[in-house]
Formats: C-alpha cells, structure tokens, sequence
C-alpha cells in the first residue's frame, strides 16, 4: 500500500480509501450480502488500507451498520470518515422520493449521533457534508457552528465538504473550518478539477469518488444497457447515457492498449491515472466483494509513465463529456 499525507491534516492516508457505498446493500447495488460486504472489509483491511469513507444514505444506515460490525475491536487502526446532512424525506425510501441536502444545526447534531450508533464507536475523524444545503438554504456559517460544537464535544477530529461549487467552497474555506473535500473525479469526469486544484494549493486534503467511474473505467460495460431511471448509474453517471456511452468505448480501447502492455485490469489504470494528479490525496473505491477489493489493492503495483498518461489525456479530450 501506499500512503499520503491527507493535507493539513497530518493524518496519513492510504491512497486507496475503501467506499462503501455498494457495501450498504440495498436497491442502489441490487443488494450485496452482509457475508461479502464483511469480506470486502476485511480484504482491504489486510491489504493495507486504513481510510474508510462512509455515509448515512448508504442502504439507509446499512453501510454504517455493517462497517461498525467489521470494525470491532480495531476502530483505531483506521481513519474513519462518515457524511451528515443528505437524508430522505420519508424513513424508508419511497419511490420518486428525492433527498435532501440539509445543513440546519439540529440536523447535525441529530446525525452524527445517528451515525456513532451504528459505526459503535465514540469518534469520527472526518466528519462531511455530503452536499451543499440546497433544500433548506441554512447558511454555512450555523452548520459550521454545530460542527465546531461537535469538535469541542470530541465526537469529531475534522471536517469536510463533498460537492461544493468553487465559490462555496471558498465562503466555507473562510471560516477556517475546513480540512477535506471529497468530489467525484475520474477520467470520465473532470468537472470539479477546478475545486480540487484549489482545495490542496491551500492545504485542504483532497479525495475522489466515482473514479471507476461507477464501473465504466473497469471495462465490464461494453455494450449500451437502458438503466432504470432511478438507477444510481442512471441518475448520477451521465456516460451511461446515449452518446456520451459510445465515445467512452474509445477510451476504452486506449485502455485496454495500455493495459495489454502491463499486464494489469483497465481499473489498475484508472486508480492510477487519478493518483498521478499532483492535487490528489486519496482516491475512493467502491467494492462488492473480496475479489473486487483484492483486484483494487494491486493497482498500487502499478504506476503509468508520461507517456501513458499523455495517451489516455489525448483520448479522453476526444470524448468531450458533458
């Protein structure tokens, strides 16, 4: 494994840090098992990795619930990272039903108590917005309150905030309360490579999730599928969609040149593409299985040369992705 200073932090990170979005099971990811989740865990776990990103939508408090179980007993070799502030209207996703991103203060303090249950434990090191309150409009400054709160209370080490746009992120910045971004960051998707850039010139550890690209960047979707539109590939991946599916085919077979020559999975590539980024702290992926989580780990065995690198850059301009 290798590691990474997280930015100011001073915590030291793997550069893999284990997702567990797939891991809460549920209709998101037509349902992982708790058996293969819990071996998920463990492989990573035993490959080195000691950064785990988690948050209360996964499975609907499933994910957290099952980490917690895997963490027994070692909660404190790992840098455990969980959400707060996105969460459904109704108890139990209904269908049609859309989540909310809330900032309001009690929903802070209502959360984090939520989340420490289920993880069974006392502590959070990095403690994030999920996303930017766009349902309530409560200004940054009241959650930042609760989250200094909490901070004094030791429910959390450090904070973070996933998905700002650039002129957020830089109001939050300025109240000196900000450790970690998270943004999904692939080479299917660059938009936030802005934030990302800025967030480390001003040492704020950076992350990126979707960065197999939900799948896409693995190679296992050659042919175009019609996902159901509430789908999580549907709704959050736009290259699952007709043209932009397509022209990612082109990349892939860039891909799978550069992937030939080493040896290695077209995933090996990706991870490593994003890890070549001079912004970039950690990179999440997200696994279903022990064979998926042991396939990730060897990708630190990879590294990819300027050339490669050129290569899949000259590629993915070509696709010009929304």
């Amino acid at each position: 494994m290798r590691y990474q200073k997280l930015g100011r932090t001073g915590l030291e990170v793997s550069q893999i840090c284990l997702g567990t979005w797939p891991l809460g099971g549920g209709k998101d990811w037509t349902g992982v098992s708790e058996k293969d989740a819990m071996e998920a865990i463990e492989c990573m776990l035993e490959g080195g990795v000691n950064f785990i990103d988690a948050a209360p939508t996964y499975g609907l408090g499933e994910g957290e619930r099952r980490l917690g179980e895997a963490l027994k007993g070692r909660r404190d070799k790992v840098i455990l990272q969980t959400k707060f502030g996105s969460h459904w209207p109704h108890k139990e996703k209904l269908p049609g039903d859309k989540p909310l991103h809330d900032g309001r203060k009690e929903i802070v303090y209502q959360m984090i108590d939520e989340s420490l249950a289920r993880l069974q434990t006392d502590y959070i090191d990095i403690y994030m917005m999920h996303w930017p309150d766009t349902s309530f409009g409560t200004p940054f400054e009241e959650t930042a309150e609760a989250l200094e709160d909490l901070k004094r209370q030791g429910k959390i080490r450090f904070v973070g905030v996933s998905n700002f746009e650039l002129e957020r992120l830089e109001a939050a910045e300025a109240l000196d309360i900000i450790d970690v971004v998270q943004y999904g960051y692939s080479m299917v998707d660059q938009k936030a490579e802005p934030q990302l850039r800025w967030a480390a010139a001003h040492g704020i550890g950076t992350e990126s999730y979707g960065t197999l690209g939900a799948g896409m960047l693995t190679g296992k979707f050659r042919e175009f599928v019609e996902f159901d539109v509430m789908a999580s590939r549907y709704r959050f991946y736009k290259f699952f969609r007709q043209p932009y599916f397509d022209r990612c085919q082109e990349l892939l077979q860039v891909m799978d040149e550069i992937a030939a020559v080493k040896n290695v999975p077209l995933s090996h590539i990706a991870i490593n593409w994003n890890l070549a980024k001079p912004f970039m702290s950690s990179v999440l992926c997200g696994v279903s299985n022990a064979a998926q989580a042991a396939e990730n780990l060897r990708a630190m065995d990879v590294t990819l040369s300027a050339e490669e690198i050129a290569k899949l850059d000259a590629a993915i301009a070509a696709i010009e992705l929304p």
